[in-house]
C-alpha cells in the first residue's frame, strides 16, 4: 500500500534543512583513507589554529566532489550544505587566506602526503599495486604567472638530498607548452601525470605528480618513477603506459627497479617492425571486448561486432650506452574498426587533396591570379597539407612552350594568358603499401610469457582507458580548470587535493563493486561513482533551534540510500555526528 492519500499542511516552523548529499558517502570516505589525519600528521603543528589544515583540507576534498565551488566561496558552500556540521568546522575559519596557507603548507609535503595516503587506501580497501597504469593531461591556465620558474630536472639531482628524493622539487614551470588541440596559443599549462592501480573492478588514482608545461611524456614517466619509487613499494609492479613515454631508457630503468612493463611504442617504429615480421605472424583473435562491444553481443544488436588479433614475437632492445641487449617480447595488434576508420580516414584525405589539386590545375589553365611559378608552388604545398595522403601525390610545373602559348585563347576579362602547365599524379601503389598497415599498433613489454601470455598482456593494457577516464573527470566534475591562484606553490598544492579527490570519487565505485556478491548482473558491476552519488541528490540534515542551540537531526536513509552505505561498509551520518555532538534529550 502506498502512502495515505489525506495530507495535512503544518504550521510554519523554525527547523531549516540542509541537503548535504553525497557528503554522506564522502565524509566518511574520507575518514576512511586517513587523508586528515595523514596531512596532520606531515604538517608541522601550530596551536594557534583551533582547526587543523587536515581538516580544513579535507573539507575542501570534499566541495571539490559535492559541488566545485571557487576557494573565495568555500565557507558560504559549507554552511549552505551542512559541511561545516559534517566536518564540526566554523565556517568563518574556511576563508581564502586560511585554505592558500594551508594549501601552502601541504605542498612542501605533496609527494609524501600523497604517499601515504596510498598505502593507507590500497591496505584499507584491498586494492592491489601489482598493475600500475600512468597517463599524462594537461592542465590549462589564465593569466601572467610571472612568479613562475623553470625548475631543476628531478632526474639530473635538483631534488636529491641526502642519497634520497625528498617534497623539495620547486613548482612546476607554468609556461606555454607544445601545441595541444583544444588549448589556445595563449593559454599557459602544465602537465599532470597520473597513476591508477587497475584490477577487474576498475582503476584507482593511488600517485600523482605535476611536470612543466613545456616537458614531454619520456620526461614525465622518469620523473614520475623517481617520485613513485621514494613513497610507494614498486619491487615487483607492472608499469603499463603508452606511446609517449616510450624510450629505451624507460625499459632499462624499470627492469633495474625490479618493475616490468607493458607500454606502446610510436606508430612509425610499429609499422617498421610489422613489415619486416608481417609474413611471419601468427595471429589470433583476443578475448579482451570493450563495454560497447560486449553489450552489442549480449543484445543481439545490428550495430558491427568489432575485436582485435594479436600475434606475438621474440624481441631485443638495444642499449647504446652499455652495447648490450634487451630480451622482452612485441605483441602486434590488429584491431578491426581502426583498420575500417583508418581506411575510411585514408579515402576522404585522398579525395580532398585530388579536389584542391585539380581546382590548382584548373585555375593554372585559367590564368586566374596567383598562377605565377613561384605562387603555384606555395599553392601546391598548401593543397597537399601535412597529413598522410600527401605522399601519395606528386606534380610539376610545366613551361609551356612558344608554340603552345601562342595556341592558346584569348584570355576572358580578369584572366591572363598562362605560361605553365600544373599536373598531378596520384601513385596508388604507395597507398596500398599504407592500407597493409592500417589498424596495426604494436606494445612491447618485459614481462615474461609464462606469467602473462599475449592475451592477459593485451587486457591488461586495455585497461589504460581507466586512466583516460579519469584524466577526463579530473575537468569536468572535479573541475580542475580553469584555475586562477596566482602562487605557483599553491596552484600545484591545489592538483594534489584534487588528485586525493578523484581516489576518493573512482574509491565509491571500485569498493562498491567489489562487494557485490556473485550473483550481482554484468549492469552492476558497472555502477559508477555518478550513479551512486545520484542515489544521495537529496538527504537532509534537520537543524531545529533550541533553548541551548541548535539541534542537528539526520533526516531517515531511503532502503536505496541505506543499502549503498552498507555496500560501502560506510556508517550512516547519524553515526558520524554521534562522534562529537552530544545525544539531545528532551
Amino acid at each position: 500500500m502506498g502512502r495515505m492519500s489525506l495530507r495535512w499542511l503544518g504550521n510554519t516552523n523554525a527547523a531549516e534543512g540542509c541537503n548535504i548529499g553525497n557528503l554522506a558517502l564522502t565524509v566518511p570516505l574520507l575518514e576512511r583513507a586517513g587523508v586528515a589525519e595523514i596531512i596532520d600528521r606531515h604538517l608541522q603543528p601550530d596551536g594557534r589554529k583551533t582547526v587543523s589544515p587536515g581538516k580544513v583540507l579535507a573539507l575542501l576534498i570534499a566541495a571539490r566532489l559535492h559541488r566545485p565551488t571557487p576557494i573565495s566561496r568555500i565557507g558560504e558552500w559549507a554552511v549552505e550544505t551542512g559541511a561545516d556540521i559534517m566536518f564540526n568546522i566554523d565556517a568563518d575559519v574556511l576563508n581564502d587566506d586560511r585554505i592558500g596557507r594551508d594549501l601552502e603548507a601541504l605542498f612542501e609535503h605533496r609527494h609524501s602526503i600523497l604517499g601515504s595516503i596510498a598505502v593507507r587506501v590500497a591496505r584499507e580497501f584491498g586494492i592491489s599495486l601489482n598493475e600500475l597504469h600512468y597517463d599524462p593531461t594537461h592542465i590549462t591556465f589564465y593569466g601572467e604567472y610571472k612568479s613562475s620558474e623553470a625548475r631543476p630536472d628531478v632526474l639530473a639531482g635538483g631534488a636529491l638530498a641526502g642519497g634520497g628524493m625528498t617534497d623539495g622539487p620547486a613548482a612546476a614551470h607554468v609556461t606555454t607548452g607544445r601545441r595541444i588541440d583544444g588549448v589556445r596559443k595563449i593559454s599557459k599549462i602544465v602537465h599532470a601525470g597520473l597513476c591508477f592501480a587497475a584490477d577487474e573492478h576498475g582503476g584507482v588514482p593511488i600517485f600523482a605528480h605535476v611536470q612543466s608545461g613545456n616537458e614531454n611524456g619520456m620526461t614525465g614517466i622518469a620523473d614520475h618513477h623517481v617520485l613513485l619509487g621514494e613513497q610507494i613499494p614498486i619491487n615487483g609492479t607492472v608499469m603499463i603506459s603508452d606511446a609517449g613515454t616510450y624510450s629505451v631508457q624507460h625499459v632499462k630503468r624499470s627492469l633495474a627497479d625490479g618493475m616490468d612493463i607493458i607500454c606502446a611504442i610510436p606508430k612509425t617504429q610499429a609499422r617498421a617492425l610489422y613489415e619486416k615480421h608481417v609474413f611471419s605472424l601468427d595471429w589470433s583473435e583476443a578475448s579482451y571486448r570493450s563495454i560497447e562491444q560486449q553489450r552489442r553481443r549480449d543484445c543481439c544488436s545490428s550495430l558491427p561486432l568489432e575485436h582485435h588479433e594479436l600475434a606475438e614475437i621474440q624481441h631485443e632492445l638495444s642499449d647504446r650506452e652499455s652495447k648490450s641487449r634487451i630480451p622482452c617480447r612485441l605483441i602486434f595488434v590488429l584491431g578491426t574498426a581502426a583498420k575500417k576508420s583508418a581506411e575510411e580516414a585514408r579515402q576522404k584525405n585522398v579525395q580532398r587533396v585530388r579536389k584542391n589539386l585539380e581546382a590548382l590545375r584548373e585555375s593554372v589553365a585559367n590564368g586566374c591570379r596567383n598562377t605565377d611559378e613561384q605562387s603555384i608552388q606555395r599553392r601546391a604545398v598548401t593543397a597537399l597539407g601535412g597529413g598522410q595522403a600527401s605522399k601519395y601525390f606528386s606534380w610539376q610545373i610545366i613551361p609551356l612552350s612558344k608554340n603552345e602559348f601562342a595556341a592558346l585563347p584569348t584570355p576572358k576579362p580578369g584572366k591572363r594568358r598562362p605560361t605553365h602547365r600544373f599536373e598531378y599524379a596520384y601513385d596508388a601503389t604507395v597507398a596500398d603499401r599504407d592500407a597493409k598497415c592500417d589498424g596495426i599498433s604494436a606494445i612491447l613489454t618485459t614481462l615474461p610469457r609464462e606469467s602473462s601470455d599475449a592475451d592477459e598482456t593485451f587486457t591488461k593494457y586495455k585497461r589504460q582507458a581507466y586512466s583516460e577516464l579519469a584524466n577526463h573527470q579530473l575537468k569536468t566534475p572535479i573541475a580542475i580548470s580553469p584555475i586562477f591562484l596566482h602562487k605557483p606553490k599553491r596552484v600545484e598544492a591545489l592538483v594534489f587535493i584534487l588528485a586525493i579527490g578523484l581516489m576518493i570519487y573512482y574509491l565509491v565505485q571500485h569498493e562498491y563493486r567489489r562487494n557485490l556478491p556473485s550473483t550481482a548482473s554484468p549492469k552492476q558491476r558497472r555502477t559508477t561513482t555518478e550513479t551512486l552519488f545520484r542515489a544521495f541528490g537529496v538527504y537532509l540534515l534537520i537543524v531545529s533551534p533550541s533553548r541551548l542551540g541548535q539541534v542537528i537531526t539526520p533526516s531517515r536513509l531511503r532502503s536505496k540510500q541505506r543499502q549503498i552505505l552498507q555496500d560501502l561498509n560506510l556508517p550512516p551520518p547519524a553515526i558520524i555526528l554521534s562522534r562529537y555532538l552530544p545525544k539531545h534529550t528532551t
